[in-house]
């Protein structure tokens, strides 16, 4: 929507699901206002059948964790979020390539849902209304 936006299409409110087309659009003189509709946190989800506990991120790079899954960081703001929590704890490097990419937070959960899955755990995002 945001290139639809900046090659003339009109629109009375774009709610964006992350900064990026949010940016692109703010470095022109096309946005009246912005205002912050919502927040959000990352949350680590996990199967039901899953005992193991977890205190920090930096644990995911450990044997105990085996299974993990994101959004891909390319196509989605979620995938971009988990991506960034795990380089600012220094874990990227080591995980990116045990990671199973998911199209969206959708397809990721399903991994985690089946328990016969490569994934059991997944990073996620969850909306807040700003007050």
């Amino acid at each position: 929507m945001q290139i639809k936006i900046l090659h003339g299409a009109k629109t009375d409110l774009f709610i964006p699901a992350g900064y990026t087309p949010l940016t692109k659009l703010e470095n022109t003189a096309i946005l009246e206002k912005v205002y912050p509709l919502l927040t959000n946190s990352l949350v680590l989800v996990t199967h039901t059948s899953n005992t193991s506990s977890i205190n920090n991120l930096g644990e995911l790079s450990t044997q105990k964790f085996n299974k993990k899954s994101i959004a891909d960081p390319n196509f989605s703001p979620a995938g971009t979020y988990a991506k960034t929590a795990l380089s600012n704890h220094g874990i990227w490097g080591d995980l990116q390539d045990k990671i199973k990419l998911g199209v969206n937070v959708r397809t990721v959960l399903s991994y985690v849902e089946n328990p016969k899955s490569r994934s059991r755990y997944c990073l996620q995002n969850r909306y807040y209304f700003q007050q």
